[in-house]
């Protein structure tokens, strides 16, 4: 059995965890500290794909964090991990919205990139003005 992954999730956006198991037709039975977890509810699935066991979880909440464990039917096997789960940032009137347009300057058509040169360049420049 492969270990389980320790995951860190921001509330609102999905988190899972996954196990490779020797055997394919391996039983599972997941926890979340300790108590057994209900899968296959409206946020909790288990997905089976083969010898792979994916416990997923969507819009993750912070009462989801703690400590996740898998352990095999009929077998020794066990590992565990934890679930870390981070509010999502919000921004506050006043922010610089450079730093917001900055934030997604990862995007390859570099419009946004270039929208947040020009709005820096244009702050600069009033700034300079407002000085003289």
């Amino acid at each position: 059995m492969r270990k389980l992954a320790p995951v860190k999730a921001t509330a609102g956006e999905a988190a899972a965890f996954e196990i490779e198991l020797s055997k394919g037709d391996a039983s599972a039975r997941w926890r979340r500290d300790g108590a057994e977890i209900g899968v296959d509810q409206d946020r909790v699935r288990l997905r089976i794909d083969g010898k792979v066991q994916r416990l997923e979880i969507a819009d993750v909440r912070t009462s989801d964090a703690g400590e996740y464990s898998c352990a095999i039917d009929g077998a020794d096997a066990a590992c565990s991990a934890r679930l870390e789960v981070e509010e999502p940032k919000v921004w506050e009137a006043g922010e610089s919205t450079v730093g917001l347009l900055n934030s997604f300057s990862f995007l390859r058509s570099g419009h946004l990139r270039r929208k947040a040169r020009r709005h820096r360049r244009r702050r600069l420049q009033e700034g300079c003005q407002n000085r003289g």
